[in-house]
């Protein structure tokens, strides 16, 4: 039986000693070293007078000899060797247990599955954004003002890339550009207002000039799920025309083939991978 190693020295002799007391009176020390050696300890007699040793206790009435006369004492070095073989061995195990056989698996890192829906909806978001930009200052013409009226969206808080609970992940799907886009800014942004994302959208889909309400309102009214297919080129969307592809941006990670593979798995199944999860059931 491996020892106790989640606990001090302290508590390991204040255990067995209060086993001892329990016994009947006839039973000695000899039964006492026993037990504790039934949980993985070893016990020697003092080689020299370098070794720091301790009894089996000072603090209570158990007897310090056995039927022998001799003081029954535990090499602490010993004790703490034990202790970091198991750890050893524990992380050992767990080692084993960390080896990568499909996704989700194994240990919690870039290659997760949730790790990689994040990283799918961080993609098509941040290129979308960009995209966006780019053409607001196009269809105006670099007028695009200054200040706390500018005509430019702001980075978003992260809230939407980092949940991932499923349900939202499901509901994520269909959400428009608009309602993304829309949500408080980056709170960096310390001289804007946090909605200046909400106002700007709000303009452009209701302005003056039929032509440019007509494209933002389209632009706006495109869901996740279709930006997503015009990422990654299984679907075109004209008010989309001109914004990067995953195709575009890959070479960024052909340094890591195994992650590209995966990268590219999530990005080519995301609706099934996101619809198929379902949640874990509480007890």
């Amino acid at each position: 039986m491996e020892p106790y190693l989640g606990c001090d020295l302290d508590f390991i002799d204040n255990l067995f000693i209060n086993i001892s007391e329990n016994k009947k009176s006839k039973k000695n020390n000899i039964n006492l070293i026993e037990d504790r050696q039934n949980f993985g300890f070893n016990y020697n007699k003092p080689q020299d007078n370098n070794n720091l040793l301790i009894g089996l206790s000072t603090k209570t009435n158990v007897n310090k000899k056995n039927n022998k006369g001799q003081i029954n004492q535990i090499k602490i070095d010993e004790i703490y060797q034990i202790k970091n073989e198991n750890k050893e061995n524990k992380e050992k195990k767990l080692l084993g247990r960390k080896k990568r056989e499909d996704l989700g698996s194994g240990e919690h890192n870039k290659f997760s599955g949730d790790n990689l829906i994040r990283k799918v909806k961080y993609l098509v978001l941040d290129n979308a954004f960009k995209f966006i930009n780019e053409k607001i200052k196009k269809i105006y013409n670099g007028n695009i003002g200054n200040g706390i009226f500018v005509k430019k969206l702001f980075t978003i808080n992260h809230r939407q890339i980092s949940e991932a609970t499923i349900q939202f992940n499901k509901d994520f799907l269909n959400k428009t550009l608009g309602e993304i886009f829309s949500e408080d800014i980056s709170s960096r942004y310390t001289t804007y207002n946090p909605r200046h994302n909400h106002f700007l959208i709000k303009a452009l889909i209701n302005e003056k000039d039929e032509d440019k309400k007509n494209y933002f309102k389209k632009l706006f009214n495109i869901t996740f799920v279709d930006c997503l297919k015009h990422f990654r080129g299984t679907q075109k969307i004209e008010e989309l025309k001109g914004m990067k592809g995953f195709n575009d941006i890959k070479s960024k990670y052909e340094d890591d083939a195994d992650y590209l593979i995966c990268l590219e798995h999530i990005i080519m199944n995301h609706e099934e991978v996101i619809n198929n999860k379902r949640a874990r059931k509480l007890n």
